[in-house]
Formats: C-alpha cells, structure tokens, sequence
C-alpha cells in the first residue's frame, strides 16, 4: 500500500471513528435515557393496575365468581384478568424513532428537537380469559392501545374510542399517575363493553374432520372477541 493511499485510510478510520464516538455519546445515549423512562412509567402502570385491581376486588366482593387477578409474566408483561377478559400490558425493550410521516414531527415541540420524536412503547392487549385458561393458541387477542413515551414522558397514545383523541397532543401531554390510573381504567372498561358476536351460521356450517380434531386439542373452537374496529395495520388506514 502506498503512503498516500495509507494516509486516506487513516483519515477514513480516524472520520468513522469519530462518527462512532458522536453516536454513542447522542444517539446511544438517548436511546438509554428514554428506556430508563419507559421503565419507570411501566413500573408506575402495574402501580396502577395492582391499586384498581384491589379496589375492584373490595368493591365486587359480593359478586360470586367474578374473579379479578393481577400477575406478572415476565420482567416485560403483567397479566390483569377481571370476569372473561384479560388485559395483557407489555413493555417494549427497545426505543422507535416514530415514522417522520406521523403528526408528531408537524408540531413546533419536535421541529425544536428531533431527539424527542424517540420513543418507548407500551402495549395494552385484550384476551379472553378462556383463551388463556384453555390454551388456545389460535385464539386472537386486540390492541386496544399502545402507548408512545419519550425522554421527557410526553407521550401519545394510539387506540380507539376515548383512546383515539384524548391523549394525542405530544407536545402538552405528560404522563403522571392521575393519566395512568385513568388510561388502565379506560382500557378495562373498553374491553368489559365489548361482547363476543357469534359468527354468522354460513360461516361455520361445514368443517373437516381435521379441524375438528384440531378444535379438539386446542380445546374448543376459535374463539376471537370482535371488538367492532380495526388498527391501522389491520385496515391499511388509519
């Protein structure tokens, strides 16, 4: 190699050196200081969940066989069963740069600093609680929210119904318990209002004997809770 041609490699190591020191020191750090948020809000989430839960329990003790239970999965995932619904909440463990097509990066809060528009995200899905019970995989839970939170706890959440506008300004929204006890509740709620709906009979007036066998390991048939709206990624629009 010739002494020009070394010297350029090592400008080009020493640039790409630095290039990797600058994104350890922003964007690597960044992305720590918004986990270590998300943390502490999923921690004040199961607060939150273990606080209704037990008043749930207190206030429904006179109702047999509605049965409110609260567990945790793993270090990621809480389980909140309440009658025939769960509510599964779980904590992504890595941080999302929200899409630059989303509304966020329109508002004067994110122009300012693009570093806000990194994320931690929280999950709320609906199961029934048979699906668990029983076992069956093939049984389909619901997002009824998901949660975005950023390094300063602004936050947005993307769902339905009082979900769909009540928490969409990223820029004035900051979590505290008041909106997480109010977030858990609504979640509840919204599942509890939402009913199976039997499939229409044409639907489901032939099956194999094979399906039949397999609704027989899985035990029982499919059973999906309609909850009469799709996602964005489920409808293609939003």
């Amino acid at each position: 190699m010739t002494e020009k041609k070394e010297a350029l490699v090592k400008k080009i190591r020493d640039e790409n050196y630095e290039a990797i020191l600058k994104n350890l020191k922003g964007r690597a750090a960044l992305k720590q200081a918004v986990y270590k948020e998300v943390c502490q809000v999923y921690k004040e989430l199961l607060s939150s969940l273990e606080m209704i839960s037990g008043k749930l329990k207190d206030d429904i003790a006179e109702v047999k066989d509605v049965e409110i239970e609260l567990r945790e999965i793993n270090q990621f995932e809480s389980m909140l069963k309440f009658g025939s619904d769960v509510l599964i909440v779980s904590m992504h463990s890595n941080v999302f740069y929200v899409n630059p097509a989303h509304f966020i990066h329109k508002t004067g809060y994110v122009k300012e600093d693009n570093s806000k528009a990194y994320c931690g995200v929280i999950h709320i899905h609906n199961f029934l609680a048979d699906s668990i019970k029983y076992n069956r995989t093939n049984d389909t839970g619901y997002l009824v929210a998901r949660i975005f939170i950023n390094k300063e706890r602004h936050f947005f959440v993307e769902g339905r119904g009082q979900f769909s506008f009540l928490y969409e300004d990223f820029s004035e929204s900051v979590l505290d318990k008041l909106v997480i006890d109010n977030i858990v509740e609504l979640a509840i709620n919204h599942s509890i209002e939402f009913d199976l709906v039997a499939p229409d009979f044409e639907h489901i007036k032939a099956i194999s004997l094979m399906d039949k066998q397999l609704q027989y390991a899985n035990s029982g048939y499919q059973t999906d809770k309609q909850l009469g709206y799709k996602f964005s990624a489920q409808a293609g629009v939003k």
